[in-house]
């Protein structure tokens, strides 16, 4: 398998920013036994590969760690062979275009889902995107029209245009960033999986497969875990547990992503003070708020102020979205739309902004199997009706048993540390320029994003400090 690692080499100062690990667990119902008898075979095959994931990552120089393969890795050909891979032409502006545009469309539908709940949020949209996508590779019929309505997907190449992206997005970075991103399958030994959705995962998302025994859960688990550990530099170290996978667990879908960054224009931590943060118009917590006297951009509404924070080289930015009323959260959200947002973004202008930031650490895990269904995702959650006849032709079939998401975020005066993860379960089934002020004293939105593409890649609300 091909086992490219793209590596840019940071400052010893840099921070964290961000490591996204997303999980897809997948399990065939009315199989009993997992293929206990493989346990030894598919440990110790998922031990010798679980170094061999293949990274996007900033450099373009090849990983040197080892691309074994072992006996149980379905679908792979023997040693010698060669694979003719079918030539595909690369994708348009215009297709690519509307991967981001779509991907935005759904990470602003997610947030609305999302934000009903009271308190601080954080999810990553796009990473959640590719693992839907990589899922949606094996879907076929009513499953995956309506996996393509929900997610926005383009009507043709969705993997290769998705790949292409991937690539885009980790190619040329600025020496100060680091953004690794990588995709992995591990499917149950000796199970069929089908050629064309193994191959695609290798060809358009390097995936490459990784055989191991869901029959010793707790192995398994161990190996999954291990692997998505080294990809996120132990920022995410426990991603699934035992009761995340059904006992007819038959494949896991992983993708991670790691990135690192510092702020264009750092906050200086000798000017941040304890000041109140208004969780309501009347009510105040303390909140670590730093200060700062800023060259970004900038753009103000009757209703809100937008402002963007660069991270070091200009190409990755955090945009906090700021109600002017304290209690104005709820109206802000309820009027956001991807377009509202796209103008936001396109109306902004270089200012000078005496900004005001609280440090921030959001953590929250939850289930989106039921703002999944909401949002139009329901046949691949059916234990009946769902079709993922393109992964395997075994019967009974595969269905979404459920789907997990965790993510953290902390920023300070250095810059962002975030780590995310989801895991879904398969089973069978202008004025003139002025000095401004931007005081985010009470909740608002923020997301992260890439400039370049426009994608969003992560995207919270901060409610309470």
């Amino acid at each position: 398998m091909n086992n490219a690692n793209h590596t840019t080499k940071n400052s010893a100062t840099l921070w964290p920013v961000v490591d996204l690990v997303i999980a897809l667990a997948v399990a065939l119902p009315g199989t009993s036994s997992c293929g206990r008898q493989a346990t030894k075979q598919a440990t110790k095959n998922g031990t010798a590969n679980q170094q061999a994931g293949t990274n996007h990552q900033s450099s373009g120089k090849p990983s040197t760690g080892p691309t074994t393969q072992g006996a149980d890795t379905p679908n792979m050909p023997r040693p010698g062979t060669t694979i003719l891979r079918p030539v595909f032409p690369a994708p348009t502006k215009q297709e690519l275009g509307a991967v981001v545009s779509g991907a935005n469309q759904f990470a602003v539908d997610l947030y609305q889902k999302l934000s009903e709940k009271q308190g601080n949020l954080f999810f990553s949209p796009w990473s959640i995107s590719v693992a839907l996508a990589m899922t949606h590779l094996g879907a076929r019929g009513k499953t995956a029209a309506e996996m393509e309505s929900t997610l926005h997907l383009p009507k043709t190449h969705v993997g290769r245009t998705f790949g292409t992206m991937l690539k885009a997005l980790t190619t040329g970075l600025p020496k100060a960033v680091v953004l690794n991103m990588a995709n992995r399958l591990f499917p149950q030994a000796h199970y069929p999986l089908k050629p064309v959705f193994t191959n695609g995962l290798d060809m358009f998302y390097s995936a490459a497969p990784v055989a191991v025994d869901y029959g010793n859960r707790a192995a398994a688990i161990a190996t999954i875990n291990k692997w998505v550990k080294e990809q996120t530099a132990g920022r995410i170290a426990h991603l699934l547990k035992e009761p995340d996978l059904s006992p007819r667990t038959k494949l896991v879908l992983v993708n991670t992503i790691f990135f690192k960054g510092i702020w264009e224009t750092t906050f200086r931590k000798n000017r941040t003070s304890k000041t109140p943060f208004f969780v309501t118009s009347y009510k105040s917590l303390p909140v670590h708020m730093m200060h700062g006297s800023i060259d970004a951009r900038y753009a103000e509404t009757p209703d809100s102020k937008t402002l963007e924070l660069d991270y070091a080289g200009h190409r990755f930015s955090m945009v906090i979205v700021l109600p002017n009323k304290r209690n104005g959260l709820a109206a802000l959200e309820k009027s956001l739309t991807n377009a509202e947002l796209g103008r936001m973004l396109t109306s902004m202008t270089n200012r000078k902004v005496e900004v005001s930031l609280p440090r921030m650490h959001l953590n929250r895990r939850q289930k989106l199997n039921d703002v999944l269904k909401s949002l139009g995702i329901k046949l691949a959650f059916s234990e009946k009706r769902a079709d993922f006849s393109g992964m395997s032709a075994v019967k009974p079939g595969l269905f979404i048993f459920s789907v997990v998401h965790q993510a953290n975020c902390d920023v300070d005066e250095q810059g962002t540390v975030a780590a995310a993860a989801t895991a879904v379960v398969m089973a069978t089934k202008g004025m003139a320029p002025r000095r401004v002020t931007f005081n985010a004293d009470h909740p608002f939105i923020f997301l992260i994003r890439e400039r370049t593409t426009g994608a969003i890649l992560f995207m919270g609300r901060f409610a309470e400090p």
